[in-house]
């Protein structure tokens, strides 16, 4: 075991350095897409025909290990705007998943959109009282840059990256998380990278200035090497990428109810000529030095033009996804991922937390003067999970949540009080980091952050719009203003310009979402917005099915059954009567004719309400012979009543309907005075089994008994059965 002491160096998630044959998802021709489609899959390529690119990007990302899956995709990024409410996006192995907006942002180069996906269980309502109520394992963001759009997509757990190619176009990558590196390893010379920083200082009793909002400012600056750049698909592609990765990391203190927030403090190319699969150490030792003249001495210069408190570097690194100093001063505060990792959703977040000082595991944290500063996992259950700082995980996911005692992730606690609490630690560190130096001068926009809870209802109720995370990058004032923007009917809003305030939520008749957004506004006049949505559902109860009929039935006699007990709000029915006629029905009440062969039948019956729940239940019905000939034997058809006698002196012409012995027959053409039983003139309509007579036509379907055998005609037919004309059914209790 290695504990961290102050300033130490942490190297974190080792990957592996062997190239693979990356194996393709399935990959279909382009599916017609509706023409407001974001993202289009291009048509099937074999790895080896993808590795024929000039483009250094792909080339680049096909030899990646963790990404298991490459399509070439072509994105609209045209159709990302704040009208976009829903986006559809294929995974490109047949899946389709749907997100819908949660909020979207214009920024100086494009915008960032970032929705959820629909899962069971998400924003369950019945959660703790501090449950996070965003599913980070269900989500998408979306950054556009000019007209590139790059983006992380989460389907329960699993991970795919929308990455930018140089030559246009862009990837998208399925990352298989067990292939990434762990945290803490041997490199190639069996030593661990772990280094003292004599300047340090012990940080525990260090406190910066509060800034005026409550809200600590970090300024944050990435540079990248020119052989990153390559890889990261230009330019364009590394500020796309940037830009996510300064939304992500704001949405991980949002999401960990952490008073911080990143601003970037440029995005720049550093002239520096790297080796391919750099010692990522050796990087961080000429970065940090302001007399190395290839790389240290142009950063500084720039960190200094632009006030940057921490800063990331970007390169093509060996072994490791990251590496930074444990516990930063301000000559130290410099961390170095590898491309691959750059715009993961965690890494850059993880390499910063190690800057503040947090660690990885308890074990470790006890060397640093953070005991407490540890990330949390969740190893145990269908649902595993690890924080931004917490090691490897076998079936865990790396979810973007710092760990938090005083929070919950559905329903599992983010952290535990004295041992994993990395939000703490960002309380003491945050202020003294973020002035490292001091705040731009120029006016920079507000950031607002809306939140509701619940977010979702049941019925009438009252809920609370929060905008206390919301800040202003100078530490001013905020002006505060709520407003419905979707669902109806029209919500009232207690103190609509206050950073807090009440919205009524009324009953409703169905499902409904309604969406509130949040506008902040500093001295400066600048402005932000986001929307929440709180999903509304009506407070009436699931619906339960009642089965009412009798336990026993003799063969071929009327059952009723009926759901009239079942409860519920505006139910249709469903049953389903193995054996009886009719075998299926919709009615709430219904007689069914119970089989010819005694036995156990399990009748069945669904009821489903306006709101699309259903309740399924069974009931167990006995069919048992009668006496064996007689009354018992006689066919009677229940519905035989609604037809009138034959009558012997009448003619009966095509279509007429009589009933004759128990049973409904129709006339096929002009007959008078013979009865239905003995004529092809008539054709039996009634679907129960009746005696054979002699001289009787019998049509394809009619079931007769005869000498105590069941049959069915295979066509029409006039002799007795058994015979080539006839399917025998089994034994009937009736001669």
């Amino acid at each position: 075991m290695t504990c961290h002491l102050s300033g130490a160096r942490s190297g974190s998630w080792k990957r592996y350095s062997l190239f693979a044959w990356i194996l393709c998802l399935l990959t279909v021709a382009p599916v017609a897409w509706a023409t407001d489609s974001l993202l289009t899959i291009e048509s099937a390529q074999s790895p080896q025909q993808m590795r024929q690119t000039n483009d250094p990007a792909l080339a680049a990302i096909l030899g990646v290990q963790m990404f298991t899956s490459v399509h070439r995709v072509q994105t609209h990024a045209d159709l990302l705007s704040d009208q976009l409410d829903v986006v559809r996006i294929p995974l490109g192995d047949g899946r389709v998943v749907t997100a819908r907006k949660l909020f979207y942002r214009t920024t100086a180069t494009g915008s960032i959109w970032r929705g959820e996906i629909s899962a069971p269980g998400a924003n369950d309502p019945g959660g703790a009282k501090h449950e996070v109520l965003v599913d980070e394992l269900n989500s998408v963001i979306l950054v556009r840059n000019a007209d590139q759009i790059t983006g992380i997509v989460r389907v329960g757990g699993e991970v795919y990256r929308i990455l930018p190619l140089n030559h246009g176009g862009q990837v998208l990558v399925k990352v298989d998380q067990t292939k990434r590196g762990r945290f803490d390893e041997a490199n190639e010379q069996g030593e661990l990278v772990i280094r003292k920083d004599s300047g340090a200082a012990t940080m525990e009793s260090e406190v910066g200035p509060r800034p005026r909002d409550g809200i600590s400012t970090i300024r944050v600056m990435i540079v990248a090497t020119p052989l990153a750049v390559e890889k990261l698909g230009g330019n364009a592609g590394l500020q796309a990428q940037a830009a996510l990765v300064i939304e992500e990391s704001n949405q991980s203190f949002v999401n960990s109810d952490i008073p911080t927030r990143f601003e970037s403090a440029g995005t720049y190319i550093v002239n520096y000529d790297q080796l391919p699969q750099a010692d990522g150490d050796r990087l961080l030792d000429k970065i940090e030095s302001r007399s190395d003249p290839d790389l240290g001495a142009p950063t500084w210069a720039l960190r200094d033009e632009h006030r940057a408190d921490l800063v990331v570097l970007v390169a093509d690194i060996r072994s490791y996804c990251g590496l930074a100093t444990l516990n930063s001063s301000k000559e130290t505060a410099y961390g170095a991922v590898d491309w691959t990792c750059f715009s993961d959703g965690t890494t850059v977040q993880h390499e910063i937390g190690h800057n503040l000082g947090a660690d990885h595991t308890p074990e470790e944290a006890q060397g640093n003067v953070f005991p407490f500063g540890s990330g949390h996992q969740k190893t145990s259950g269908d649902i595993r999970w690890s924080t931004i700082m917490a090691p490897y995980c076998s079936r865990c996911s790396v979810i973007n949540y710092w760990s938090n005692p005083y929070r919950t992730y559905k329903e599992a606690p983010l952290g535990v009080v004295n041992v994993s609490d990395n939000a703490r630690v960002w309380a003491l560190r945050a202020p003294v980091v973020a002035n490292f130096y001091p705040d731009p001068v120029e006016a920079l926009p507000p950031y607002a952050v809306a939140r509701a809870e619940p977010s979702a209802v049941t019925g009438p109720q009252v809920v609370l719009l929060d905008g206390s995370q919301s800040s202003d990058p100078a530490g001013g004032a905020l002006r505060y203003r709520w407003e419905q923007t979707d669902g109806t009917p029209e919500v009232s809003i207690t103190g609509s310009s206050s950073r807090e305030a009440q919205a009524r939520v009324p009953a409703v008749g169905h499902s409904m979402i309604f969406s509130f957004r949040l506008t902040v506004t500093n001295s400066d006049e600048l402005s932000d917005s986001q929307t929440v949505n709180v999903s509304a559902e009506p407070s009436s109860p699931a619906p339960v099915a009642v089965i009412s009929a009798h336990e026993q039935v003799e063969t071929g006699k009327p059952l009723e059954f009926s759901a009239a007990a079942s409860t519920g709000n505006q139910l249709t029915y469903a049953w389903v009567l193995p054996g009886f006629t009719p075998a299926n029905s919709s009615s709430q009440r219904l007689n069914a004719t119970a089989p010819a062969t005694a036995g156990e039948r399990m009748v069945q019956l669904t009821v489903r309400d306006a709101q699309g729940r259903n309740d399924t239940k069974t009931k167990k019905v006995r069919v048992v012979a009668g006496s064996g000939g007689g009354e018992g034997c006689i066919p009677t058809d229940p519905n035989a009543g609604l037809y009138p006698q034959w009558d012997t002196l009448r003619t009966y012409v095509g279509g007429d309907m009589v009933q004759h012995n128990g049973v409904v027959w129709r006339a096929g053409w002009s007959s008078r005075g013979i009865s239905p039983d003995k004529t092809d003139a008539f054709t039996l309509i009634s679907h129960l089994p009746v005696p054979w007579q002699t001289g009787r036509p019998y049509v394809a379907g009619n079931q007769v008994i005869h000498q105590g055998k069941l049959y069915q005609a295979k066509y029409w037919i006039n002799t007795q059965p058994p015979g080539s004309a006839w399917t025998l059914l089994g034994d009937h209790i009736c001669p």
